[in-house]
């Protein structure tokens, strides 16, 4: 302690001052530290549970889309507005099957559950075509009765597994 008391103002000042500095700096260094720590947890909870989220809130909207313009397109007369209501259902079927992407590379649990409701959808798609072939037809009771029964039960898989 004397050794400290021995010493000049002038040095005592600049030991003081030195010390302060060099703990100001350890402080930085750990601050900056823990920020990359902190940018890195964003990161991974954006890439993984938000991206996730959102892909199934993408897929969750465009199937209701596609149920409600398949029930569009069985009670209209009119083949233009059949025709882009199909148009649309086509649109949505490409914005599920890229979110579904965005499952298969995103979430982070058994990648089965994302194949089963993957397969649901794709079964979907030939039930579709029938009720969009048929409307063609003119053959309106049959596919009412397909898209009210076969597809609903279909959508109504797909939903199941989704959650």
């Amino acid at each position: 302690m004397r050794l400290i008391y021995n010493r000049s103002i002038g040095r005592r000042l600049t030991w003081g001052f030195g010390v302060t500095a060099v703990l100001t700096f350890l402080l930085g260094v750990i601050a900056v530290w823990e920020i990359y720590k902190l940018a890195a947890i964003t990161r991974d909870l954006y890439e993984h549970p938000f991206a996730v989220s959102n892909a199934v809130r993408e897929i969750r909207t465009e199937l209701f889309n596609i149920h409600h313009n398949m029930k569009e397109i069985v009670l209209e007369d009119n083949e233009d507005v059949r025709n882009d209501k199909i148009y649309e259902i086509d649109r949505c079927e490409e914005r599920i099957l890229k979110a579904f992407e965005v499952l298969r590379n995103q979430y982070l649990g058994d990648k089965k559950e994302v194949e089963s409701a993957l397969s649901a959808f794709k079964d979907y798609e030939p039930v579709s075509h029938e009720v969009f072939d048929l409307t063609a037809q003119g053959r309106w009771n049959e596919a009412r009765q397909i898209a009210l029964g076969k597809a609903a039960e279909q959508m109504d898989l797909i939903r199941e597994r989704i959650n």
